[in-house]
Formats: structure tokens, sequence, C-alpha cells
């Protein structure tokens, strides 16, 4: 894919970039298949930061996870993103040193009948969070499908929602915050991307 692709949130909102359909977000056929992988038997419950042990607390996170490993999908979706989280970051200028994709994505599935959600939080931190430098949210539930479930980040002021349609790709920088607010209805399903470099100094 080209990197003439440009991202849709205006400058003035530095914190993200977005990327629907037909204009740079992933394809109907990348939809399906990041999908078609999702396994209920491979699903556990998401974890928080990057710890030992016992990490988990439905209060701030509920909902459950799979790790997509490489060499289950087109590689074609790896570079995609890529490319994305590389436009994103030169548009917005964070011009971060960035080296490559994290080793496997993580699919997410948040459910209403449980009203999982993921309450703020950074996905950069201590430990091997701290190589995180730009995450990726591609969607892949259609909003009619499901109730609730926002993503929204921050930058210390007033939160920007995000848009949603399946395919739409959100990047931004791994160190700012935001949240998927409780899912009251339906199922919302994403992947979560990262794009890797040198621990900031």
């Amino acid at each position: 894919m080209s990197e003439s692709v440009t991202a849709e949130l205006p400058a003035t909102r530095p914190i993200a970039a977005s990327f629907p359909p037909g204009h740079g977000g992933l394809t109907r056929e990348q939809v399906s298949e990041l999908r078609s992988v999702m396994n209920e038997d491979r699903m556990t419950q998401g974890g928080i930061g990057y710890v030992k042990g016992n990490n988990f607390d439905s209060r701030i996170r509920s909902g459950q996870v799979q790790w997509i490993m490489r060499n289950e999908i087109d590689p074609r979706i790896y570079s995609h993103l890529f490319t994305l989280a590389s436009v994103a970051n030169r548009e917005r200028n964070w011009n971060f040193e960035i080296d490559g994709m994290a080793h496997a994505l993580q699919a997410t599935r948040y459910s209403g009948e449980a009203s999982e959600h993921y309450d703020w939080h950074m996905d950069w931190g201590g430990g091997k969070l701290g190589f995180r430098k730009i995450s990726a949210v591609a969607h892949l539930t259609e909003e009619s499908d499901f109730a609730g479930g926002s993503l929204q980040l921050t930058n210390g002021s007033f939160p920007v929602q995000a848009a949603q349609a399946a395919g739409t790709v959100t990047v931004f920088p791994s160190f700012v915050m935001h949240r998927v607010t409780p899912v009251t209805a339906g199922c919302r399903l994403a992947v979560v991307a990262w794009v890797l470099g040198p621990s900031f100094r």
C-alpha cells in the first residue's frame, strides 16, 4: 500500500489518526480473515500490564483476548498496519524511532452480556511494554452489531471518540490514555497491533 494515504482526524488532534475503509483502513477481505482466525477455545481473560503472576482485575478490564501469530494470517496485514503507523508517525509529527511490529496481534472481544470493558489505561509501561511506541486498533465489527463499546482517547482534557466502522484503523502513541466503554449489547471485536522501538530516553 502507498504511503500517500492521509490520516483523517484533524491535525489539531495530534493524539491519534484514523484510517477508515477506502482511505487506508482494512479491506472487507482483511477484516474477514482476521475474524476467521478468532477462536472461542483460544480466548482467555485479558490481563492488565506486563507483570508476573495475577494481573487480572475485572473492575478495570473484562473481556477476552487471543494472540494471533504472524504465520496465521496473510503477512500483508502486518505490513499494512505497520505502514499506517508509519504514516501517522510522520503526519502527526510524533517522529518516534521505530523498528518494526510486535511478533503477534492481540484479538479482543467485549460482550454485552456482561457489560465487558477496559477502563482508562496506557499500552506503554514497564518491562517489555517500554518498547511499545505506537498502538493500532483495527475495528472488526460493524457498529450496528453492538451498543456501547466506544474506543475513547484523551490527552488530559476532553476524550476523543474514535470512529469504529469495520475496517477502520485507529493509530495513537502507546502512552496515550484510552479506554473501551462497557458494551451494553451485542459483541465488539477488534485487533490491536503494536509498533516497537528503542525505549524513550
